[in-house]
């Protein structure tokens, strides 16, 4: 699971503007975490988190040669174990490419089951340590399957996050939404945006359709 489209996905899309303290939960080979250092300013500080020492320590590598070590920084723990030992309210944004399988047939190869099922990162825990973790203005940006996704939201809501945006990503123009990106934060906004964003097609046919609601 070295670099996804997700992972590209949620890189791109997370809004990093007066953004200091970031935290990637799951950050793999660091990837997600190295696109927001690209993007936020110049005193920002990302963390990148996983629970498998593997990538943790080759997201230490890639944080080591990126253009922003001073700005990186990789651990490896769980975000349980994390959010134990961490201040609350230390963090602006916390973003994630979630496990998300569960009840399904696992790999064989145990690092790709912990990658991919939500039995190392329960949803609701995510929710609940973000919440706790975030600041009064903070915000929590995850990728998910869109049959999770409308899970997901309720969850927060009742935790006491605000929806504040949605993108929902399909492979080819008219085909079914197949990821939903997800944006919540801890102060409600007054019009919550949404994207369809299409990923296949020619260049013409790919196309973002915007509402407000």
């Amino acid at each position: 699971m070295k670099i996804t489209t997700d992972s590209i996905l949620i890189g791109s899309w997370v809004e990093v503007d007066g953004c200091t303290d970031i935290l990637d939960v799951g950050t793999g080979t660091g990837i997600v975490a190295m696109m927001v250092a690209q993007k936020a300013c110049e005193g920002s500080r990302i963390t990148g988190i996983d629970i498998d020492g593997d990538s943790a320590e080759e997201a230490y590598e890639n944080f080591a040669a990126s253009p922003w070590p001073d700005r990186l920084r990789s651990e490896h723990c769980s975000f349980s174990e994390f959010a134990t030992k961490t201040q609350p309210g230390s963090f602006d944004l916390i973003v994630s490419n979630p496990p998300f399988f569960d009840n399904s047939l696992k790999s064989p190869f145990a690092r790709k089951s912990a990658a991919r099922h939500s039995d190392t990162l329960p949803p609701e825990e995510l929710i609940s340590d973000s919440f706790k973790l975030l600041r009064e203005n903070g915000r929590l940006a995850v990728i998910l399957p869109v049959d999770r996704a409308s899970v997901f939201i309720l969850s927060a809501l009742q935790k006491g996050f605000f929806l504040h945006r949605e993108c929902r990503v399909r492979s080819e123009e008219n085909g079914p939404v197949l990821r939903e990106m997800i944006e919540v934060g801890k102060k409600p906004i007054k019009n919550v945006a949404t994207l369809t964003l299409t990923l296949g097609g020619d260049e013409h046919k790919r196309q973002v359709a915007e509402y407000v609601y």
